[in-house]
This record gives C-alpha cells, structure tokens and sequence, in this order.
C-alpha cells in the first residue's frame, strides 16, 4: 500500500473524530482541509510531488489513533538522535509515535513491533535494521 493511499484510508476512518476534536477548541465552527487534519495527526507530513509523505504522529494523532487501532508500546532506553528520526522517516510504511520526552515508541502494526522486540528493544539497533 502507497503512504498517499494509507494517509487517506487513516483519514477516512479518523477524520469524524479529528474534526470533533479540533471544532470544541474553536469558538465558532471552521472547516479543514485534509492538508490541515493531516498537519495535526503527522509530525513530520509534507506533500512530495503532490503525495502526502510522513508517518510520525504527534501526541494529538496518536491519541486518535489509538483509539482505532491496535497499539504497540514500548519504553525506550537509548538516545533518540536525529538518525533515529530520518530512518523511520525514510523507512516507515506505518504510523508511529516517538515520545521523546516520556522516551516511548508505539507502533500501529505488529510486524514493526515485533521487529523492534527482535532488536532487544533498543531504538538504535531497529533503526539499524530498517
């Protein structure tokens, strides 16, 4: 499945809740573009020809999310460097939330779990593997 065809199989199942939750923090009623639900659901979305690229959630999306879909939460215990970022940037095919400052990773589907259990649950081992 294509990240442009995932980002709209996410929306279509979350856009009800994403739009409910952005309207009670507004005083009058405002609509969205999918370019503005996708900016407060993906940390690091941006358009690459046209197509909607960037898997990582912020807390909002992941807090949604989760409330759809099977999680997978793991502490982390190394650094979180700027590597880390790129590589599940670039190698990602599923949504994932970095929590940085609680230093957790939860992932939406099992295989990458599975892979990051394999790696001793070492963020910097993963990174290397994808």
């Amino acid at each position: 499945m294509s990240i442009d065809s995932l980002h709209e199989k996410l929306l279509a199942k979350i856009e009800r809740d994403v739009l409910d939750s952005l309207q009670t923090n507004t005083p009058s009623p405002t609509s969205y573009s999918k370019d503005e639900i996708f900016r407060t659901v993906f940390l690091n979305y941006r358009l690459i020809s046209g197509s909607p690229a960037g898997l990582r959630l912020t807390s909002f999306g992941n807090k949604i999310l989760s409330k759809h879909f099977q999680t997978y939460k793991y502490p982390i215990q190394d650094e979180i460097n700027n590597l880390v970022f790129v590589t599940l940037d670039k190698n990602m095919r599923w949504p994932y939330y970095l929590g940085t400052k609680s230093n957790h990773i939860v992932f939406y589907s099992e295989e990458d779990a599975a892979w990051f259990r394999l790696n001793g649950n070492s963020i910097k081992r993963y990174v290397e593997s994808i």
